[in-house]
Order: structure tokens, then C-alpha cells, then sequence
């Protein structure tokens, strides 16, 4: 789907748990190691993969940000890569990474940053050296620092611009209330033009410290001689005493009444309409998981919910998803309708929630049916991976102080009783309908719908 996904930003089916990682049923080909620093190391060794990746994930994002501060992660991951003590001007860093046929990249997310080398494995020792290097010794060149605002600037403009990404950010402030800014990955242009590189070096005293981080290298390695060489690169990197806590200094408000909101835009191809929910936190890990595979369920052709939608032709798409967060989640719906039958719709969505508290939400046989293709085209994409690196830092960033790779063995835990807990506790609750249309199309709302987007 090319449009409301975008609102989600670094969406995947990730949580963590709150296991150790240090356990002995870890995979042989998965090493973890606690360096005296305090950083994470896990090394996946895989000689089928000709690459070798290098990930450093650190616990910073939108989580981490008020009103001030909203944006200058984003900021600070464009800094990635750029000037440092060994290289001083981003032109000899990047010549360094041209030699070595690097490909860098850095994300930002909720809940965590990323920065990633991926290179051929016959050169991972200088690719090692030269990753350790952007990480510990940025230097932030007001000139550099400019170029980035620019560039950022561009970004946000182009999706101000979308009208689908605006129904996102606008259905999100109506959910989150005033820690909404701590759901936006993208942030403030207004901070981020402010900032200058003190305050960067200000983020970097606060968040980048090893005791905050997890280093992943994955691919054509050996851990004996890989884990070595990172100790040496990485043990120079200067341990904290105050660890960052993320969640310490804000609460998201529990939203007490399902709310409307409508957004009129001349661009946008067709109507959409997003539904959202406030979804489980890290307290609530078992319901954070039947929240994965029942959102994977209803997207299932198979599924009574896709086939009773498609029958009645109220939409053209759909799609469901969860974003995961250690305090809360987001559980959305996105729907493509007709105009004319978006009361229907939306009638019609909390019939079938309704239904589901009354009734077996889904069959043991569909339940079976939707664990075997989750696992199925689980196994498939952990064959991607680049991509798997990624999704294995989320899930440490997001859970507790040490990676768990027991999500697919969850996924197969969970029972009809996890699925109606989950409908109970989080659907049947006040959430979000976010609808956007052509200007003055609204006069074509049912009024009995059109009353709740546009009281009077």
C-alpha cells in the first residue's frame, strides 16, 4: 500500500521480551558477549552470506523527545557517518567508505537509532575500523550541520504534502494527546533548524554511550576473530555511570473518549480512513503478541474479516498493522472506501467488534492456519539479512536490558483466550477515527457520520 503505511514509519511485527539473551538455547551460529563498557555485542555468524553487516542500535528516538527536543534525533542520524577526528571534513569520510564499497545508512525510529555499515566480509576488519570510528568520534561541522537541516527541510516538506502521511500525524496527536510528539519520528522543522552542534554534542553526552547500546555484525564472520577485533576498536568507547531512561519523565494519558477527526485535502487520490488504538506496552507482552498475529490474521484472505469486507465492497484496500512501543502501542486499521459508504463501514467495523466479544473471535483451525504462514514467511524474511539485523535491534531496543529471539516461539503460545483479551482490553476501548477526503466532499457523508467529523 503506497499510502497511509508511510504514517507508520519503520513498521514491522517486532517486540522484545523481557528473557536474557545470555541463554543456553541461543542458536550456535548466535555469540553474545557484555563488554566492560557496558556494550552489547551479538554476532551472527553466517557463511552463506557473502556481506557482512555491522549494526549499532542505540535506546534514543522520538521516545526520548518533548516538545524542544522533537526532531533532533532524526537531525543527529543525518550527522551519521560525516566528520571525525580521524577523518575531519565528510569528504575524507566518505572517501574512506568509497574505497571499502561500503553502504552506509542510519534510521531513526520510536524507540531506537540505527547506524550500519554493510560491506563485502573479505574487508570487515577495515569496514570494522572505520564504523568504530563515525560511532565514537563524530565531530559535528556547523557546515555539515547545515546541509542536513536543508536536506531534512526537503523531507518534511514533500510529506507535508501527502495527504495520506498528514491523516497520520493528525489521527496520531488525537491519539496521543500531549506526548504525541514522542510517536513522531520525522519531528519539528522548527527545533531542528534551531539546533546548532553543541546541542548535538549535548544528545551524544546523554544518549551515546555503550551501556545504552547493542552492536550486531552478521554474515561471512568467525566470532574468534571478529569479537577480538571489536573489543579493541570498541573498549576505547567511554562507559557512562547514569544510563538514559527513556520512559522516566512522561506518561501517555489514557484516551477516555473514541474521537473524530477530518482532514480535507485537494491531492489526495481517494478517501482513507485510519482507525487507531492505544495497544499494549511491555507490560502486557502476551497481548502485544496476540496483537501481532491477529492483525496478521485479518489481513489473511482466508480470514472471515478480509472476506466479509470484500463481499459488502466497502473499500478497495485495507490493511492492519501494530507499531510496538515499551509503554504503548498502536494498533491501526486502514481502509480505502467510498465516500458514500464510510458510515457503513465504520457501523459496520464496530459490529464486528462487538461480534467478537460475544462470539469465538476466529476458529482454533484459522488460529493454526495464521501461525503456520506467519512462520512460514517468517523463516523467508529472516533469510534477508540486512533487514533481520534491523528488526533484532528494535526488539532490543524496545524491551529490557537484554535481547530475547523467543518471538516465533511465542507466536505459536498464543490461544483464542490471548486473542479475546486482547479485543477486550485494547479494541473494545475509545480509539481514533481519522478520515481524509476532497475539499467539500463531506457533503456526500451520511449525515449521521458526517455529525461526529463536523459537530457544530
Amino acid at each position: 500500500m503506497k499510502a497511509i503505511v508511510k504514517w507508520a514509519v519503520s513498521f514491522s511485527f517486532l517486540l522484545s521480551s523481557s528473557q536474557g539473551l545470555a541463554q543456553p538455547d541461543l542458536p550456535n551460529n548466535y555469540h553474545f558477549k557484555k563488554l566492560s563498557n557496558g556494550m552489547k555485542v551479538l554476532i551472527i555468524e553466517d557463511p552463506s552470506n557473502p556481506l557482512v553487516h555491522f549494526d549499532m542500535v542505540l535506546r534514543f528516538g522520538a521516545i526520548a523527545e518533548d516538545e524542544r527536543l522533537n526532531g533532533l534525533a532524526h537531525l543527529f542520524e543525518h550527522m551519521a557517518f560525516t566528520a571525525t577526528d580521524l577523518y575531519p571534513t565528510t569528504l575524507r569520510f566518505q572517501d574512506e567508505i568509497l574505497k571499502l564499497g561500503i553502504i552506509p545508512n542510519a534510521l531513526t525510529n520510536e524507540e531506537s537509532v540505527h547506524y550500519y555499515f554493510s560491506l563485502n566480509s573479505s574487508r570487515w576488519e577495515a569496514g570494522l575500523a572505520l564504523f568504530a570510528e563515525g560511532i565514537i568520534n563524530p565531530i559535528f561541522l556547523e557546515q555539515e550541520l547545515e546541509l542536513q537541516k536543508s536536506a531534512i527541510k526537503d523531507e518534511l516538506n514533500i510529506l507535508a504534502s501527502d495527504p495520506y502521511y498528514m491523516l497520520g500525524q493528525t489521527s496520531n496527536k488525537a491519539l496521543w494527546g500531549s506526548q504525541h510528539m514522542r510517536k513522531d519520528v520525522s519531528g519539528d522543522i522548527d527545533n531542528i533548524l534551531k539546533a546548532d552542534s553543541e546541542f548535538l554534542f549535548d544528545l551524544e553526552e546523554r544518549y551515546y554511550h555503550p551501556n545504552n547500546a547493542l552492536l550486531i555484525v552478521a554474515g561471512d564472520i568467525q566470532k574468534e576473530e571478529v569479537m577480538p577485533a571489536l573489543m579493541d576498536e570498541f573498549d576505547q568507547w567511554e562507559h557512562t555511570q547514569n544510563s538514559p531512561s527513556l520512559t522516566s519523565d512522561y506518561s501517555f494519558q489514557k484516551l477516555t473518549a473514541t474521537d473524530y477527526v477530518l482532514l480535507e485535502s485537494s491531492s489526495v487520490e481517494s478517501p482513507a480512513l485510519l482507525v487507531s488504538w492505544q495497544g499494549p506496552g511491555n507490560e502486557d507482552m502476551n497481548s502485544q503478541i496476540a496483537a501481532s498475529l491477529f492483525f496478521y490474521l485479518l489481513n489473511l484472505s482466508t480470514s472471515s474479516f478480509y472476506q466479509d469486507l470484500n463481499e459488502k465492497d466497502y473499500v478497495y484496500d485495507y490493511f492492519a498493522g501494530i507499531r510496538f512501543g515499551s509503554q504503548s502501542s498502536t494498533l491501526f486499521m486502514e481502509f480505502y472506501p467510498d465516500i458514500k459508504t464510510t458510515d457503513e463501514l465504520i457501523l459496520w467495523l464496530e459490529g464486528q467488534i462487538t461480534t467478537w466479544l460475544k462470539n469465538e473471535p476466529i476458529s482454533d483451525q484459522m488460529l493454526s492456519l495464521a501461525k503456520s504462514k506467519w512462520e512460514a514467511e517468517h523463516t523467508f524474511e529472516k533469510e534477508k539479512l540486512s533487514e533481520y539485523v534491523l528488526e533484532l535491534g528494535d526488539r532490543w531496543a524496545i524491551g529490557d536490558e537484554a535481547l530475547s529471539l523467543e518471538f516465533e516461539e511465542r507466536i505459536q503460545s498464543v490461544t483464542l483466550q490471548d486473542v479475546k483479551r486482547l479485543i477486550n482490553n485494547y479494541l473494545d476501548q475509545p480509539r481514533v477515527y481519522g478520515l481524509v477526503i476532497q475539499p467539500n466532499k463531506s457533503k456526500r457523508l451520511h449525515k449521521s457520520i458526517r455529525s461526529k467529523f463536523l459537530p457544530e
